[in-house]
């Protein structure tokens, strides 16, 4: 499910996923995996799904995944939840949890204590904002999500590409990925 993931045949990732979830509905580590990728694509209320399930059969676990389950939070709106649990998130030596966190602060008006998770990931991974639409797209994020999460660094005070470079490049990329 992974590689075919990340190589960008999505739909046959996730007919992959749902047949080893049928074969095996109780690997936590399977579905906390999943929901990653199902989340990530866009499916955010069935990423939540997955991983409630995983946090639910394993709570023991449950630390890694608060990290995630915050930004699915976050894409559905549910600003106090996803503070609430990316503040429990134990995972500050992980570069992209201060970028997380970053856009969970911004969504919930944290502004704040958005800059500073943005500054200490900026200090972690000085080049991914400057290619943040590229990185965004090698997590087959869709274009709306993407911008909606550029859109709350930049409110964050974060240096992310203008509005006007983002949508120059999803056009560019776009284009290019065409027929």
């Amino acid at each position: 499910m992974t590689a075919l993931f990340f190589n960008n045949e999505t739909k046959e990732a996730f007919e992959v996923g749902e047949e080893a979830l049928a074969a095996n509905p109780n690997d936590t580590e399977f579905l906390g995996r999943a929901q990653e990728r199902v989340a990530f694509s866009g499916q955010w209320e069935r990423g939540a799904e997955l991983l409630d399930r995983a946090i639910k059969l394993n709570p023991g676990g449950a630390g890694y995944y608060f990290g995630t389950r915050a930004l699915i939070a976050c894409m559905l709106q549910d600003h106090d939840k996803a503070v609430r649990l990316i503040r429990k998130a134990d995972l500050k030596k992980f570069p992209l949890f201060h970028g997380v966190a970053a856009v969970i602060y911004s969504e919930a008006g944290l502004l704040a204590e958005a800059k500073r998770e943005g500054e200490v990931f900026m200090k972690m991974r000085p080049d991914y904002f400057p290619n943040i639409v590229a990185e965004n797209r090698k997590r087959n994020l869709p274009p709306k999500d993407s911008m909606r999460i550029i859109a709350a660094l930049r409110r964050g005070g974060l240096p992310v590409p203008s509005v006007t470079d983002v949508e120059a490049e999803f056009r560019i990329s776009d284009a290019s990925d065409g027929p």
